[in-house]
């Protein structure tokens, strides 16, 4: 019973650590193609965002929050904030570094409130610090938000309508 349980944690936490941010993908040929029969996330495009804000409001995902990216740099996460939405991104590479600066600014331009906080997650680079992150504040329904979201990709990081995404825990 004991083992079975451990198992299931391991498992668990593979997955996580498979499909999260910041994920950089420089393992051997051979280990790749073993890692083709693990279940994938879910892929889609900016336009149906929408659809996965509604499953998160109708609690009919795995986690009460949900992220999206389309290289683990460009990730951000949509977070239930009293019947609105905040939208977090958490700096846990070295490559997520500079777009802290142009998020705060969209923020700002877009008179959103944000906050730097933590969840105490060590990040990937070298520092003594917990990964930090920045928390937009949009205060916005389920259209508003996939609206923003889609600005976010586009406008921050450039993507455009067919970059697919991940969508992760």
């Amino acid at each position: 019973m004991i083992q079975r349980a451990l198992t299931l944690i391991i498992t668990i936490t593979l997955t996580l650590l498979l499909f999260s941010c910041g994920h950089a993908d420089n393992k051997p040929k051979e280990q790749t193609q073993n890692l083709n029969l693990m279940p994938r996330a879910e892929q889609i495009k900016i336009s149906d965002l929408k659809s996965v804000l509604t499953r998160l409001q109708n609690k009919q995902l795995e986690f009460d929050f949900f992220g999206i990216t389309s290289n683990g740099v460009d990730c951000i996460y949509f977070v239930p904030d009293n019947n609105l939405y905040a939208i977090e991104f958490e700096i846990m590479t070295e490559d997520q570094k500079p777009w802290l600066d142009k998020l705060k600014v969209f923020a700002q331009q877009n008179n959103f409130k944000i906050v730097i906080t933590t969840y105490n997650n060590q990040p990937h680079y070298k520092s003594s610090e917990s990964a930090p992150v920045l928390r937009i504040e949009t205060k916005s329904n389920l259209d508003q938000t996939a609206t923003i979201g889609h600005n976010i990709m586009t406008q921050i990081f450039g993507n455009n309508e067919q970059t697919t995404y991940d969508v992760v825990p």
